[in-house]
């Protein structure tokens, strides 16, 4: 029941659509895109024109071909829907030719209130949802990743290569060239290295050591 009442509504509006642009184009003010229109090439009139016959004949070919659905060895065929859609098309077309076509009344936009024209005109507003959602969080998060890979990355890589250089730098100066120098410095960081990686088994030494400076003691 609601798909119905969907598919009639739809249905009547479509129609209504279609006779406001008629009216608007064949029976508004002059524009200049009114004034002459451009007849259209038999490229465009003849698809046109096939289609809408298919369109209209589809019931018949689809009934000629049995592929309507089958019940208890009948079509089943609604007659009552389809004069709901004929009755949905004439009235939306009444309706659209009342307004816009003969001008009896003022058009439908001035007999709604200003907040709905607002609101129907720009589309419930939607480009504007957008842009303050989807892609105002592209928007910052670009922002925020090209503050992450120019201050941060590239500051990092930076400090790494002003260090080598002034690292470089500091040792080019202090180099002396005498061998004794150089032996000192090797002989020192080869002990800072091995002190370093057996200093977690000096706990385990020292213990010993007192276990065997105990025992000759306690005999």
């Amino acid at each position: 029941m609601g798909l119905g009442g969907v598919m009639i509504a739809t249905n009547g509006l479509a129609a209504f659509a279609l006779v406001r642009m008629f009216s608007l184009m064949f029976a508004g003010d002059r524009t200049p895109m009114t004034s002459r229109a451009p007849e259209p090439l038999w490229l465009v009139v003849l698809p046109m024109m096939l289609l809408t016959g298919l369109t209209l004949h589809l019931p018949l070919v689809m009934q000629k071909f049995s592929l309507l659905p089958q019940g208890a060895g009948e079509i089943i065929l609604n007659p009552s829907l389809g004069w709901l859609l004929l009755g949905s098309s004439g009235l939306g077309m009444a309706i659209a030719a009342f307004f816009y076509l003969f001008r009896a009344m003022q058009r439908p936009a001035a007999l709604v209130p200003p907040i709905f024209n607002r609101l129907l005109a720009y589309d419930f507003y939607t480009p504007k949802v957008y842009q303050f959602t989807a892609i105002g969080s592209v928007w910052l998060l670009s922002r925020l990743t090209d503050w992450l890979d120019r201050y941060v990355v590239d500051g990092l890589v930076n400090l790494v290569g002003f260090t080598s250089l002034l690292s470089g730098e500091a040792l080019k100066y202090g180099n002396s060239g005498r061998l004794q120098v150089y032996a000192l410095t090797i002989t020192f960081f080869v002990a800072a290295i091995g002190l370093y990686m057996s200093w977690s088994y000096m706990p385990g030494l020292m213990v010993m050591l007192f276990k065997q400076e105990a025992l000759p003691s306690s005999l």
